[in-house]
């Protein structure tokens, strides 16, 4: 979805969706646009996880949602500059984050990671840092 200049949007459970025990897994991210864009059109793109590349790289088990890594892009229509990988690192399993201005990483399952040139774990679960300048 490109917000633009002006999208209003609400998300709403069912009611028995709200009453029942259930788990929602999931990340929802906002990027913000290039002041060049901030007057576009609104728009919404979607996209199913069978359109997202899902491959291998360097031993890691990966799935590209936006951007370009290891010669694979998606078809996802991209505005700014962005990369959002999804990595599925396991134990004892070391992946080469790309470089970048700015990157995020947020661990959604397992006991730890540890982050590139840093003494900083994640710790559990649902825990994010953002790293400054990566070289």
């Amino acid at each position: 979805m490109v917000a633009g200049r002006g999208i209003t949007r609400s998300e709403r459970e069912r009611e028995e969706i709200w009453f029942s025990n259930h788990k929602l897994h999931g990340l929802q991210l906002w990027h913000v646009l290039p002041e060049s864009n901030e007057d576009m059109d609104p728009t919404f793109y979607h996209y199913t996880a069978k359109n997202l590349p899902y491959f291998s790289g360097a031993a890691v088990e990966m799935r590209l949602l936006i951007g370009t890594a290891c010669g694979v892009t998606p078809p996802v229509k991209t505005i700014a500059d962005t990369l959002y990988l999804e990595a599925h690192v396991t134990t004892g399993q070391t992946f080469q984050l790309p470089q970048c201005e700015l990157i995020a990483v947020y661990l959604t399952s397992g006991s730890k990671a540890r982050l590139p040139n840093s003494r900083a774990v994640l710790a559990a679960a649902s825990a994010a840092w953002i790293l400054p300048r990566c070289a």
